[in-house]
């Protein structure tokens, strides 16, 4: 029992170091296809890798791009939102209770 909770504390404090050492594994088996098919197109290794790395951080940073403009414009847009919604919304005018209902008596 005591083993669970050092393990436990240990993956716990080393959070810090393991969970980008996982994602840099991750990327690492996700890229490697592309490297080797470079490789096998007559490029070396550390020129493919450097492609591939370029290439992927080109696409992941133009979505970025896209969708923070996005979100940009969609922020801009909310005051104008909001004023077309008030004036839709100010002649219903909806009862605090409902007709039928009786105060109650103390």
């Amino acid at each position: 029992m005591l083993l669970l909770f050092g393990t436990i504390a240990l993956l716990y404090f080393a959070r810090g170091i393991l969970v980008p050492l996982a994602f840099a594994l991750i990327l690492a088996f996700v890229l490697n296809p592309a490297v080797d098919m470079l490789k096998r197109m007559g490029i070396a290794r550390v020129p493919a890798v450097t492609v591939v790395v370029l290439t992927v951080t080109v696409a992941v940073g133009s979505a970025g791009w896209v969708i923070a403009s996005q979100l940009v414009e969609v922020a801009i847009g909310c005051p104008v939102t909001a004023a077309i919604l008030n004036v839709k919304f100010r002649p219903c005018k909806c009862p605090t209770r409902a007709p039928s209902a009786r105060p109650l008596k103390a």
